[in-house]
């Protein structure tokens, strides 16, 4: 399950610039130097991590892939309305 939290950390959230990698960019990167950390992470409980502000599909997904991954227990905090906007244009199910 994942929980939404209603409020806007940043008054200027839709001016924000980020870069943005898929998991595949992110993955040849690293080259696999943290798959021994990652295998470790998954084998403990997911833990709770507010993920705030996931207000579009890239970083949303990402809440979304970790949660799948077993690692993390997102709780999303942001404008209620601009993350179901972005899972749906994700294409996901909260």
């Amino acid at each position: 399950m994942i929980r939404l939290s209603a409020g806007c950390p940043t008054a200027a959230c839709s001016d924000c610039e980020r870069t943005i990698m898929t998991k595949l960019e992110l993955a040849g990167r690293l080259g696999g130097r943290f798959e021994r950390y990652l295998a470790e992470a998954r084998a403990l409980p997911p833990i709770p991590v507010a993920v705030v502000h996931p207000c579009n599909p890239e970083s949303l997904t990402a809440a979304i892939e970790a949660r799948e991954e077993g690692l993390i227990d997102p709780i999303l905090v942001g404008p209620i309305a601009k993350i179901e906007s972005a899972a749906a244009a994700a294409r996901l199910n909260l």
